[in-house]
């Protein structure tokens, strides 16, 4: 796995994310897995990689299009952190089988909308995405993300990647409860009877701690949305006027 951390540079030319990915792994023998059906449908006509090791290249990469990417032995793993959040939560937790809990609405920092835009020199055209959250609709903070983007895929998976980047803590929370090894990052749970805070929840991490006296305890940080809900492609008029509609 040293070679992975070794700079290089290459163009990769009418490919998709998965393609890319692919050629990273063939280089080090290893395989790509996880949520990996959205990798062909985010396209380039041309990817570059400039004086990066692979492993921070297909890091970036995988952030800035909303991928968590880890590898793991001899896989590169791909998430799908909306996938993630769909799975049933696999255990459910009320007041009395929790202690220590705290929850969190953070407001500042956050964003409603996120905004994507592609400016076509040869027609003087500007075609603008905005994505929007399930959260609070009259919160106007609209977060606007910078970098090239060459098509629609590219501009919807980036501005998903950048608003759930920048919300990932609005909604935050902890507890500890007896101990129970299934309570690891990535598996949602189902809180109860917690008001405005009920629903479900993504571990964040947690730890595991065993007492002298042979008692087994989990402390677990959560998050939860709000997650995006729209994206709207729109082309303005034949101008350097931007057009977006409402």
């Amino acid at each position: 796995m040293a070679d992975m951390r070794t700079k290089r540079s290459e163009a990769y030319e009418r490919q998709n994310l998965r393609n890319i990915a692919e050629k990273v792994a063939a280089r080090h023998g290893l395989k790509i897995t996880g949520d990996t059906s959205r990798l062909n449908n985010i396209p380039f006509d041309r990817k570059t990689q400039n004086d990066v090791n692979d492993l921070s290249f297909l890091h970036k990469t995988a952030k800035e299009y909303g991928f968590i990417f880890s590898v793991r032995g001899e896989q590169l793993v791909f998430l799908d952190p909306s996938e993630l959040e769909k799975v049933d939560a696999i255990l459910s937790f009320k007041r009395e089988n929790i202690s220590n809990y705290s929850f969190r609405d953070k407001t500042a920092d956050t964003f409603q909308t996120a905004e994507v835009s592609r400016r076509d020199v040869t027609t003087s055209t500007v075609q603008k995405w905005r994505i929007e959250t399930s959260g609070d609709p009259t919160k106007k903070d609209a977060l606007i993300v910078g970098g090239r983007v060459e098509n629609e895929a590219q501009a919807e998976a980036k501005a998903g990647g950048a608003m759930r980047q920048a919300n990932k803590d609005k909604l935050t929370g902890s507890f500890s409860t007896m101990g129970n090894p299934l309570l690891v990052s990535g598996v949602n749970v189902e809180m109860l009877e917690f008001g405005a805070f009920s629903g479900k929840w993504t571990v964040k991490d947690s730890s595991h701690k065993i007492s002298s006296d042979g008692g087994y305890t989990t402390t677990v940080s959560l998050r939860k949305g709000p997650y995006p809900k729209t994206t709207q492609p729109v082309r303005s008029a034949a101008t350097s006027k931007t057009a977006v509609s409402r």
